[in-house]
């Protein structure tokens, strides 16, 4: 598989999976860590380490236990991977979105794994209204993800779009079952950033420009 920052908007595992397999083939002590595994679980029959709040009836898996935002789970994590080296592959599908420290686990990310898989729901289903409610997206979803420039780029989720039709309307032209996904594979480093360099200023106003300008593209 080409592991060249690359992005898709289509809900398939099957490229990654048939990657893991033949790691696995070739190497049978090749390490996958998948964090927020209860989330979905599809790497079961390939991972070797889980961050997961809720514990596994899983032979041979190392799980460290404990909320992806709280710290005192990360030294577990790191101190792991002092002893033992780097995960092989990391994946994170549908659990960066529901996190608060999303930041702080993208740079966590780096410091754990060699290369990976990353999903997470798309700034067009995070736009619509069709999910749960009269509401934009999921209610427990802290961030809007966009991939920009070959970085994946992170939005707090400001309850300030709910009053802009731009934004309900862009997710009206964007309903289409195929785009609900935003997916790329990493190698070495994940590239990211934070909008706006993580500080929302310095006014209202340019704020909500900077929204508009760089989420509604």
């Amino acid at each position: 598989m080409n592991f060249n920052q690359k992005i898709t908007h289509i809900n398939d595992r099957k490229d990654i999976l048939e990657y893991l397999k033949e790691q696995k083939a070739a190497n049978p002590s090749y390490t996958v860590l998948d964090i927020g595994f209860s989330a979905n679980g599809w790497t079961k029959d390939y991972v070797t380490h889980t961050v997961d709040a809720v514990q596994h009836n899983m032979q041979n898996v190392k799980q460290f236990i404990g909320d992806a935002n709280d710290l005192a789970v990360w030294h577990l994590v790191l101190t792991h991977v002092a002893e033992y080296g780097k995960f092989d592959f990391v994946n994170i599908s549908h659990t960066l979105e529901d996190l608060a420290a999303c930041t702080y686990i993208l740079t966590m990310i780096n410091c754990i794994g060699k290369s990976g898989f990353l999903a997470v729901p798309s700034k067009y289903a995070e736009l619509n209204t069709q999910n749960e409610g009269s509401y934009l997206g999921w209610v427990h979803h802290h961030s809007i993800f966009d991939y920009v420039d070959n970085k994946l780029v992170c939005y707090p989720k400001q309850a300030f779009i709910e009053h802009f039709p731009e934004f309900r309307n862009y997710g009206l032209q964007h309903r289409d079952k195929s785009l609900t996904e935003l997916q790329f594979c990493w190698d070495e480093k994940l590239d990211r950033e934070s909008f706006m360099g993580g500080h929302l200023g310095p006014t209202s106003h340019h704020v909500i420009q900077q929204y508009k300008q760089n989420l509604l593209t």
